[in-house]
């Protein structure tokens, strides 16, 4: 036999081999990334939740907001129908939601899935940024599907002002051929393909009017693709600075130095650029594309290439065909309807009672909400927060009085000899338009029917 102790042996090292660290979450590729058709974030997280198979709702909630608590405190559905939207934006919500998905998937490379790169340009809640509602070309859709590509939706079609799909050349639609329902930015089941409530392929464009794209329709949405692709390149770079320094060249360039010449010849009111160039003030971003197109330049470049070089080519400015976004005047006060104004908007900031929403107030007032967020914005901050806390403790009151009659429906049923088997609740309480496919009145039921069994 073979006696192994004599034979000779020799040393080794094991080299302990070193593992990236493993996700949470699964990393599904990003689609576009680079070009004008990068996938949005919003779309990303509900392809995250196709991957694990499971409700874009439940991962946000489950997930997101373990990892996160601020993230629990939004989780109502309002939120997921509409103001998620920010979360492509440039806001606290995109901020959020690219820090909680970069430590769930250790992806890197989502800023550029948002407007992030753009927020030293580009105020937060600048009119005619985001879209209200969900918008989607039917045709990308269907090229999706038929190709068995990845679906999902370009952060582009994010924004308010791209009306017409480039690859196409057809105008964005927003309402379900089918049902004639607008979809929400985060669905229940995650597919971005087939409609929330009739769940029919959005392959074909809605009957909703809509104005005939014109040219400038045409290079507002290539503009904005301009901006997506360059997203990388444009983070920490676009920056009201640079914009200033640019605006002040072509004024000097095409007028002489003289800004409400300048402002005219591109169908600007004659003081538009003065907030920028004084106050360092961050352009809305259709003002900021009337300016890029009367220059007959790509928005990028106001950034990334030579002014000197873009300004050499032409001497003549175009004049904008129509203003992108066309919003209200806000009435002038004068100084004593001014003061008047301030001290009813700081008593009624002031009073715990009073709950109203901002436009219930300015309503009663006889004003708009832009118009007091205008001349009033600490007040109108402070009505908002107030209204936010009233809202936040009636739902707790509803819940609980909700919870109630689960608990007491339990237990008349259990005292009247009947077993409170949740058909039988479910059924009973919807007469109160109630059900326990909410999680937390379900949550009350088991708490209920523990007390009764045990």
């Amino acid at each position: 036999m073979l006696n192994i102790n004599h034979l000779p042996q020799e040393e080794f090292n094991i080299e302990c081999i070193a593992l990236t660290p493993r996700s949470r979450l699964y990393q599904p590729p990003i689609s576009g990334l680079g070009t004008g058709r990068a996938e949005g974030l919003i779309s990303y997280i509900v392809k995250i939740a196709a991957a694990h198979s499971v409700s874009p709702w439940r991962l946000i909630k489950k997930i997101y907001a373990a990892e996160n608590p601020d993230i629990s405190e939004f989780m109502y559905p309002s939120f997921f129908n509409i103001n998620s939207s920010t979360i492509n934006g440039l806001g606290k919500y995109a901020t959020m939601f690219v820090t909680e998905t970069g430590k769930l998937t250790k992806m890197n490379s989502l800023r550029q899935m948002t407007l992030l790169p753009l927020e030293k340009l580009l105020p937060t809640n600048g009119h005619g940024l985001l879209s209200a509602r969900p918008q989607w070309c039917p045709d990308c859709i269907n090229e999706m599907v038929v190709h068995g590509e990845d679906t999902y939706r370009p952060l582009v079609w994010s924004f308010q002002l791209y009306h017409v799909c480039v690859n196409h050349n057809k105008p964005m639609t927003s309402i379900c051929t089918h049902c004639e329902k607008a979809q929400p930015f985060i669905p229940r089941y995650p597919d971005l393909t087939r409609c929330e409530y009739c769940h029919r392929r959005l392959i074909v464009a809605s009957s909703e009017s809509a104005p005939v794209p014109n040219e400038y329709d045409y290079w507002v949405s290539a503009a904005l693709e301009d901006l997506i692709a360059n997203l990388a390149e444009l983070d920490g770079v676009a920056n009201t600075e640079r914009l200033s320094a640019f605006i002040i060249k072509a004024v000097n360039h095409f007028s002489d130095g003289n800004r409400a010449k300048f402002c005219m010849s591109l169908r600007l009111k004659s003081w538009a650029i003065n907030g920028w160039l004084t106050y360092q003030k961050k352009p809305s971003l259709p003002q900021f594309l009337s300016i890029c197109y009367g220059l007959n330049i790509m928005p990028s470049k106001v950034f990334l290439e030579n002014t000197e070089l873009l300004f050499s080519a032409s001497k003549h400015i175009r004049r904008i065909p129509t203003q992108l976004v066309v919003r209200a005047q806000r009435p002038l006060l004068r100084a004593k309807e001014r003061t008047r104004l301030a001290l009813l908007i700081k008593h009624i900031a002031n009073d715990t009672s009073d709950t109203r929403p901002l436009t219930e107030v300015a309503r009663s007032l006889g004003y708009t909400s832009s118009c007091l967020k205008y001349w009033l914005p600490d007040e109108c901050v402070k009505i908002c927060q107030k209204y936010a806390r009233h809202k936040k403790e009636s739902a707790i009151l509803k819940y609980q009085a909700d919870a109630e009659k689960v608990t007491q429906t339990v237990h008349e049923m259990y005292m009247h000899g009947q077993y409170p088997s949740k058909s039988k609740v479910d059924s009973y309480i919807s007469n109160f338009k109630l059900s326990l496919a909410r999680p937390l009145l379900f949550r009350a039921y088991k708490c209920a029917l523990t007390t009764i069994t045990s």
